[in-house]
């Protein structure tokens, strides 16, 4: 939500998260906030039903993915650009 209220990035129109998967089920986790953001996506400024789809950056990494959302007033398109990364612990 701080890139949507524009507490991060305030001035460009993208932005980046990089999640450290800490179990190293990148599909899971991918899968989880996947979730999360289609049960918020109004909230998110994005278009029903708030998908996360193929990253237009990095289209060749399978781990990566990207929202579209409209935040501000008036409401600037913003993507945010998902990067899940398994980091599992030993």
């Amino acid at each position: 939500m701080r890139f949507i209220t524009k507490q991060y990035a305030s001035p460009v129109p993208q932005g980046g998260m990089l999640g450290y998967v800490l179990d190293g089920d990148v599909e899971d986790a991918m899968e989880r906030v996947s979730l999360a953001i289609r049960r918020r996506w109004s909230e998110l400024g994005m278009q029903d039903p708030g998908l996360m789809v193929e990253s237009s950056v990095l289209s060749e990494v399978a781990t990566a993915r990207e929202t579209r959302h409209r935040r501000g007033t008036p409401r600037q398109r913003f993507a945010i650009h998902h990067v899940f990364a398994p980091a599992k612990t030993t």
